[in-house]
């Protein structure tokens, strides 16, 4: 998963602030759990702060699920999650990673006009759709094709990404390069 944030040209030393809500389970096996996450996401919280004088107030808006490795949540449970986020005003949603439940919380960020930002879910291939959803990948094609859609919301023309390369159940050694150019 990748949160991305990047002062445009000219910036001050003026703290930007933002309030985040984290809506992902809790208590589970599956990779996307907050107990897995959660200390990725301080870190990327930690070093926005550093290097890009962004100010990140997470806000925690997790639920647990049936079973303890699959996306066994109600919707109802879900969408009570990320309306509790929207109703504390925040400016950024990240999660929920179960598909169903994504599609549900897309359809409120849109209406509420709240960008969603997930690493899991499988679909969403229509922006058009859900103007205010990105999601990451777990490929290259998807992965490019979220760069892709960052470099234009951004106005920015070139962007690298160094990564280590690996497969499901196999990694390769030594890193490799994706390039995008508008």
């Amino acid at each position: 998963m990748a949160l991305i944030i990047r002062a445009r040209s000219g910036t001050t030393t003026t703290t930007t602030k933002l309030r985040m809500g984290i809506v992902l389970t809790t208590k589970t096996f599956m990779n996307s759990d907050f107990s897995i996450t959660g200390p990725a996401i301080a870190l990327a919280i930690n070093r926005s702060k550093e290097r890009f004088n962004v100010d990140i107030e997470p806000y925690l808006s997790l639920f647990s699920t049936e079973e303890t490795s699959e996306c066994r949540a109600t919707n109802t449970v879900v969408l009570g999650r990320v309306v509790q986020a929207l109703q504390s005003s925040v400016d950024v949603i990240l999660g929920p990673s179960c598909t169903e439940d994504f599609v549900l919380a897309s359809k409120l960020a849109t209406v509420y006009k709240v960008p969603l930002l997930t690493g899991a879910a499988v679909l969403l291939e229509s922006s058009e759709s859900w103007v205010y959803v990105s999601r990451t990948g777990f490929n290259v094609g998807t992965e490019a094709s979220f760069f892709t859609l960052i470099l234009k919301q951004f106005g920015w023309r070139h962007v690298a990404v160094i990564y280590e390369a690996n497969n499901v159940g196999k990694t390769a050694t030594g890193q490799s390069k994706l390039t995008i150019d508008l």
